[in-house]
């Protein structure tokens, strides 16, 4: 599969205020060494809610919203940077297909960033592990 003009990362306000500070998105010090990216901006919107659960969980300040920020692809593949997709091996080569993610195993300028906030601008519906959106939200 070839990679879009456009990847979409997902992650909170707290955060997003980090790295315009570090002018980089940076590798993840856990898990998948890489700045992880996807396709497809309900994916971004999903993990970036769910980076918000664990700030409030944490009791990391009141700053906590999903943010989704669109990295220029393109110009990162035109400036040598090595973009790949991937499915995560840890839960089963393909179980995370939904995902549709793309890495970056390096950290990424935040030159690269065309837009923010874009999670305000998404119907708010929840993605599930198949990628099918559900038009309900349970309230269990």
């Amino acid at each position: 599969m070839t990679i879009p003009d456009i990847l979409f990362h997902g992650t909170t306000a707290r955060r997003w205020q980090g790295i315009q500070e570090d002018r980089l998105l940076r590798v993840a010090p856990l898990g998948v060494n890489a700045v992880s990216m996807s396709d497809d901006p309900r994916v971004a919107l999903y993990f970036a809610r769910m980076a918000v659960y664990v700030e409030l969980s944490e009791r990391l300040g009141l700053n906590a919203e999903p943010i989704i920020l669109a990295v220029d692809a393109k110009a990162l593949l035109s400036e040598g940077y090595k973009l790949e997709r991937f499915s995560d091996p840890i839960w089963g080569q393909g179980n995370c297909d939904w995902e549709r993610e793309v890495v970056c195993w390096t950290d990424v300028p935040l030159r690269f960033v065309k837009e923010t906030n874009l999670a305000f601008t998404l119907p708010n519906r929840a993605i599930d592990r198949r990628g099918a959106r559900n038009q309900k939200r349970r309230t269990a």
